[in-house]
């Protein structure tokens, strides 16, 4: 007798949805903190990519670094993010981190990637995935963070993907 296994997979294959987003100039920060990034997202469009940014499926949309949600459903969002520090000592890290809100207000730190800089004019990149359930587009949101300890740049780049996060539809909720 054979096992039967479930499956909650994509069962209506018109919400099928794939895309990549990135920061697209680098952000130098100055002093130890932490934050949003709020600003200079767009849909990856070259090397690869559609030149017209078309997502796959319904994409994404962003408005001041909250990133909402096409369709209900299980997504998988996959984080790099890319720093660089000079004069930095082996104390040095960064990091990024994907925030959820599920009321459409209120967002909570769900996963966080870190990556330590131990040499003068050090790059270093770090990545990190969650899986969101998305049960209501119009509350349950994402944003970015990045953190870095110290003085450095949150790389950005409109030709590649320095800091990006990539979003992918895999089932119904």
């Amino acid at each position: 007798m054979a096992a039967t296994i479930p499956f909650n997979g994509l069962t209506n294959f018109t919400t099928l949805m794939g895309e990549t987003w990135r920061l697209t100039s680098s952000l130098a920060v100055t002093s130890t903190t932490s934050s949003i990034l709020t600003s200079n997202w767009e849909r990856a469009d070259t090397r690869g990519y559609p030149a017209s940014a078309t997502p796959l499926g319904t994409g994404m949309s962003e408005s001041s670094g909250v990133f909402t949600f096409p369709a209900t459903g299980i997504y998988l969002v996959l984080l790099e993010g890319y720093f660089a520090y000079s004069n930095s000592t082996t104390s040095n890290y960064s990091g990024v981190s994907v925030h959820v809100t599920t009321n459409n207000s209120d967002y909570a730190n769900t996963n966080r990637g870190y990556c330590g800089l131990t040499s003068n004019s050090a790059y270093e990149s770090t990545h990190l995935s969650s899986i969101i359930d998305v049960t209501d587009t119009a509350n349950v949101k994402i944003k970015i963070g990045y953190e870095i300890h110290a003085s450095g740049t949150v790389g950005g780049n409109t030709n590649d993907n320095d800091t990006a996060v990539t979003f992918i539809r895999l089932g119904d909720t």
